[in-house]
């Protein structure tokens, strides 16, 4: 698919007029820089194209008309004074059209048309938009040109001008390059006459709350970066019923739904439901994890960030946050994390090789199955090339924080007495070999103690995380069993801890070895090789 004028930027002028004498407007800004990254992204030249001459009173260009079918891409600059011009709307309608007729306005997941939100717009101006124009912003996802303040309603534009601060410039630059990298991307498959590639694994990540969705932002484009889809693949409908519908069907695509969920900030209600985008798609999911085999991250930041104004709504998102921590039915199949983004991107990488690793299990065990199959037919007895069992003492990893090395005797002692070995964590060492230490020990355990006394709930989390993702680590035998024991001090958040896969012994009342009669029970049976 080949054409003189690749790339059309639609766009009102008013939109152009630049803040200092002499400077550049932002959509001439704009220009330059997104036709010289596309040209080095994609390795030729790319003719980008905009109308510099047009005023609001002249008719449609013929030139703009006549180009519009032989176009990859249009990339419509979204503006209040954008959507009030009669002139871009018709360009926004005659390019769809056009696209329709001529290859789809969609190759694969990915809109022929950039949506480039520069300025918000405000859901009633887009529903008040004639027919056909409006259904296009609904079904297009936002390249949001601006960050905005939830507790105050403000917002500020990403520009590259002078006059900004270091972190709307860096925004900015990440924002273009997501545009550069989706458009690249697009061209290349325009170009190979829209074949489209290898499928890919798709990861849901979850709509969150505007204070959230810088590192949503940050996390698509190191999953696309990965070689994942990321969905949605469109603006999700503003009505209930369609609402969860839509959600439905992009996680029944999905190995995998991240959801980062603000501690302070409540998320919009799609018309018709009296909760949040963001308990809904938890919900969901919730569903989906407990009749499939639907993977769950869920994420909370370290700290606050611009407490909700409205105070009904605040305490809502609260109770939200505690049934998080306490309601098994919003946990199901889920890790629940908090802290740096990092570290919910490290996780998302472990489930995605734990899921990796599972799958490769499967296809092993089915080839086993069909080979012993083809055993039992020829004559041979079962079980003659199986693995003989182990009897002999296992290795039980204690998992504790240092603070507690003194309390765990009475434990070591019992796993000793029953003629079983402890394996403690290491504690000197900087903390990339504390680390590998710790996985080391995951990996060639027989069973796992996770002794929760003084260390918080977070590192007690994060411990739990670890033994979710052992796949991923490179553990390929199943655990003879693992537990969490709760210790003393007493605290709000050992008294809710629960684990779904995971037993659970509470200590807080004082040791006794009766607590532990299912976990030693479990050890002491044959293990395999």
């Amino acid at each position: 698919m080949k054409s003189e004028k690749d790339v059309f930027i639609s766009y009102a002028h008013l939109d152009d007029k630049p803040l200092d004498e002499g400077a550049k407007g932002w959509i001439s800004d704009f220009h330059r820089l997104l036709e010289t990254r596309l040209e080095q992204t994609i390795g030729y030249e790319i003719n980008i194209w905009r109308d510099e001459k047009l005023s609001g009173n002249e008719v449609f260009a013929p030139e703009i008309e006549s180009q519009l079918p032989l176009l990859k891409i249009m990339v419509s600059v979204i503006t209040p004074r954008y959507l009030s011009s009669d002139w871009c709307r018709r360009e926004l309608g005659a390019f769809y059209k056009a696209a329709a007729e001529n290859g789809g306005v969609s190759i694969g997941n990915k809109s022929r048309i950039f949506k480039i939100m520069k300025t918000p717009v405000d859901r009633d101006v887009i529903a008040h938009l004639p027919d056909g124009i409006s259904k296009i912003f609904d079904e297009i996802l936002d390249y949001k040109f601006y960050i905005q303040d939830t507790a105050t309603g403000k917002f500020k534009e990403l520009s590259r001008g002078s006059w900004v601060d270091n972190k709307i410039k860096q925004e900015y630059m990440n924002k273009l390059e997501d545009v550069v990298q989706d458009m690249a991307n697009l061209i290349k498959k325009l170009n190979s006459s829209g074949k489209s590639d290898v499928e890919k694994k798709k990861i849901y990540l979850a709509e969150t709350t505007y204070d959230l969705q810088i590192y949503r932002d940050n996390l698509a484009r190191e999953l696309q970066e990965g070689g994942f889809a990321v969905l949605p693949a469109k603006n999700l409908p503003n009505v209930i019923n369609r609402y969860t519908e839509e959600v439905e069907k992009y996680l029944d695509e999905s190995i995998l739904s991240v959801h980062l969920i603000s501690t302070t900030n409540y998320a919009a209600q799609p018309e018709g439901a009296d909760k949040s985008t963001v308990i809904l798609q938890n919900e969901i999911a919730a569903q989906k994890s407990e009749t499939g085999n639907l993977s769950r991250l869920i994420w909370t930041p370290p700290a606050e960030v611009n407490a909700a104004i409205n105070p009904k709504m605040l305490e809502q998102q609260k109770s939200f946050i505690e049934e998080l921590k306490t309601n098994p039915a919003y946990q199901k199949g889920a890790d629940i994390l908090e802290g740096p983004l990092e570290e919910l991107k490290q996780a998302i990488f472990d489930t995605i090789r734990r899921l990796a690793a599972e799958e490769k299990a499967k296809e092993d065990a089915k080839r086993e199955a069909e080979e012993k199959a083809k055993k039992y037919t020829a004559g041979i007895p079962l079980g003659v090339s199986l693995t003989a069992k182990r009897d002999g003492p296992k290795l039980v990893y204690l998992i504790c924080d240092q603070r507690d090395l003194d309390h765990t005797r009475p434990i070591e002692d019992l796993v000793n007495d029953n003629g079983h070995e402890i394996l403690l964590p290491l504690f000197d060492g900087d903390q990339a070999q504390l680390r590998q230490a710790h996985l080391d020990n995951l990996k060639i355990c027989d069973a796992v103690i996770i002794y929760y006394g003084a260390a918080n709930y977070r590192w007690a989390g994060s411990m739990k995380s670890d033994l979710m993702r052992l796949p991923a680590l490179g553990r390929t035998k199943p655990l003879l069993d693992k537990a969490v024991y709760i210790a003393g001090p007493a605290d709000n958040d050992k008294g809710t801890f629960k684990a779904i896969d995971l037993q659970v012994i509470n200590g807080i009342n004082g040791f006794s070895a009766d607590l532990f009669s299912t976990f030693i029970q479990r050890v002491n049976l044959p293990g395999h090789e």
